[in-house]
């Protein structure tokens, strides 16, 4: 049996107007022992500066969405070594400011990097040994209710289907999920806007890995959206939405990341300023049902993630510089209530398990 699993973990090196106290060392190379729940670091990659998302395809590359504040963020692209440490192979400006997110196509030649503060999508092609000179930019426009938070389009994310055919931009400024048809001739068009409750702040989406739903999580109202998915239009149909907030949470909601266990029958999701994360049980056929909200031990849990054996959650706190391990019944997903070690890391924003 397998007894230790490497991840990956991005962190803020840099302070910024929204990253007061960065004190990460860089993109770390780390090992989590699947039966006690420690956490020890193998590696330290110092680029890019600040390393707020991560994906990899299936060849072994490793990418990273690098945020340079107001100037333009940075895709970087490694070789994953046999000892996990990282090989950097090709880096690209993403020409779009606070790039926050990272996505690819399962093999790697298509890379999406998604820019908040200016709302930028861009596509990066990548032949495995470089990237194409000139990426393609697509700059989405649009607002919404929330004069604080909408006064523009952000894009906070990007998903591809699991058919591989469409791709979905979470705008958390308009209201919108984008969608756009990858068969379309390898070139970034919109296809349609599909709009979400007005407010809400669409930030990331996952996939059912059994049923055709997609769930939405928001930032803005810290509500969970469930949608009816369309493989063949790449519609979505909204069927049901549910706060994740305890009701009496008097703070403002800001919702964060969302994942589902590997068992298909949890769904988590965290929340930064409740510095909580709240478990749904997927019954019959995957609808959400409120199971149980519980501290990370920390302050601001931006991201999670779960390892793939589905026996422990690893909580990324920004700002109490800590990643906070969480046991899990591996056969439902669900918490056991049960602890790793506190593991000491300067301002986690990340998490990918390789």
């Amino acid at each position: 049996m397998k007894r230790e699993q490497n991840f990956f973990v991005g962190t803020y090196r840099q302070s910024g107007s929204y990253v007061p106290e960065a004190k990460g060392k860089g993109l770390l190379s780390c090992t989590l022992h699947l039966e006690t729940g420690e956490i020890r670091q193998e590696h330290v990659c110092e680029k890019p500066l600040n390393s707020t998302y991560l994906a990899k395809d299936e060849k072994g590359h490793l990418f990273a969405a690098g945020d340079n504040f107001e100037n333009f963020g940075e895709v970087h692209v490694f070789s994953i070594e046999e000892d996990t440490s990282l090989m950097p192979i090709a880096a690209q400006t993403t020409f779009g400011t606070s790039s926050c997110h990272v996505a690819c196509k399962k093999e790697g030649n298509r890379i999406f990097v998604s820019s908040y503060a200016n709302g930028v999508l861009s596509q990066h092609i990548f032949d495995g040994v470089s990237l194409s000179p000139n990426p393609e930019i697509l700059v989405y426009q649009g607002s919404g209710p929330n004069a604080e938070r909408q006064t523009a389009a952000h894009i906070h994310q990007s998903v591809i289907s699991p058919n591989g055919r469409w791709l979905y931009a979470c705008d958390l400024g308009s209201d919108k999920i984008w969608l756009h048809d990858l068969y379309d001739s390898g070139n970034l068009k919109v296809k349609k806007g599909i709009s979400v409750p007005a407010g809400s702040g669409p930030r990331h989406l996952v996939y059912h890995p059994q049923f055709p739903l997609v769930y939405v999580f928001c930032e803005l109202d810290a509500n969970l959206q469930t949608y009816q998915s369309d493989s063949e239009t790449g519609d979505l149909e909204l069927i049901s939405e549910v706060s994740t907030l305890p009701e009496n949470f008097t703070g403002q909601p800001a919702g964060a990341a969302i994942r589902i266990h590997p068992s298909g029958k949890t769904l988590y999701v965290s929340n930064r300023n409740h510095h909580s994360l709240t478990t749904f049980s997927l019954e019959g056929e995957g609808r959400p049902v409120l199971h149980s909200t519980f501290s990370i031990e920390g302050e601001e849990p931006r991201d999670f993630n779960i390892d793939p054996s589905g026996q422990w959650l690893l909580s990324a706190n920004q700002n109490s510089n800590t990643i906070v391990p969480f046991r899990l019944d591996a056969q439902t997903g669900l918490p056991t209530g049960e602890q790793g070690p506190k593991f000491n890391c300067g301002t986690p924003v990340c998490i990918l398990f390789n």
